[in-house]
């Protein structure tokens, strides 16, 4: 376990990760052949990683958008629904990973809704940043090591890298990527849903960022799910976000 992130391994079939490494780096390359990348973070089937809204990077002088790319197999109708199955659409680029889409529905989630991948192969990194809502049901993916991906301790100036192949992050912690290596093909997966009662609970019991009384709120999570009421601004759909990612261009 490191700094607000937890290993979830044991929940995960890490074997058949492993063993579709190959095949999902033939994917993204068929990707990469068959399509050019979007600047935009919806309408392509390769788009700029979108790290965070600008008040939620570290560095608010950083661009908006990445050198990073993005593919998404899962694509969600609205931010408030993208852990749930209906409230998300399966995309024609998932038909270039059928056997990590088979893979995926057989991860701790009662259902699960946006998928994505974010790769790079020319040594950018992805920018510190932290995600809009306090919560979030997802898991983090590698099947190989060669990202190094982490949380940031701001306080200290300090990174705590993850070492697994599968793992939950706080999102109200900052996190990044550093720089991978030109001309070395490395990526991540990130699958959000609705985790099982065991995964959710593994968590609470485990993350001592929260404190006694947010453990006990575990139990409320499900019917915390609609954020709108709480949140407005994050009910937009994504012809809605691609509109405020242009006007951060």
């Amino acid at each position: 376990m490191g700094w607000r992130w937890i290993d979830a391994e044991e929940f995960v079939d890490v074997d058949t990760l492993r063993s579709l490494d190959a095949k999902i780096e033939e994917g993204i390359r068929r990707v990469q052949a068959e399509h050019g990348v979007n600047d935009g973070i919806v309408g392509g089937t390769i788009n700029r990683f979108f790290p965070s809204l600008p008040d939620l990077r570290l560095d608010k002088s950083r661009p908006a958008l990445s050198d990073l790319q993005t593919l998404t197999l899962k694509l969600p109708t609205a931010y408030t629904t993208l852990h749930l199955d209906e409230g998300c659409i399966v995309t024609p680029t998932a038909e270039y990973f059928p056997e990590l889409m088979k893979w995926v529905e057989g991860l701790p989630f009662e259902q699960f809704g946006r998928t994505f991948i974010v790769f790079d192969d020319t040594g950018a990194e992805e920018p510190i940043h932290r995600g809009p809502v306090p919560y979030q049901e997802f898991l983090w993916f590698r099947s190989n090591p060669r990202k190094n991906f982490f949380t940031y301790d701001e306080s200290l100036e300090s990174k705590s890298y993850l070492e697994t192949h599968a793992a939950w992050f706080d999102q109200a912690a900052y996190h990044g990527c550093d720089p991978g290596t030109p001309g070395e093909l490395e990526w991540s997966i990130r699958v959000d849903g609705v985790f099982t009662p065991a995964l959710r609970e593994y968590i609470a019991q485990r993350f001592d960022a929260w404190t006694d009384t947010q453990r006990g709120l575990v139990e409320y999570f499900e019917k915390a799910r609609d954020l709108a009421p709480r949140f407005p601004e994050l009910s937009f759909t994504p012809e809605e976000f691609k509109e405020m990612v242009d006007e951060l261009k």
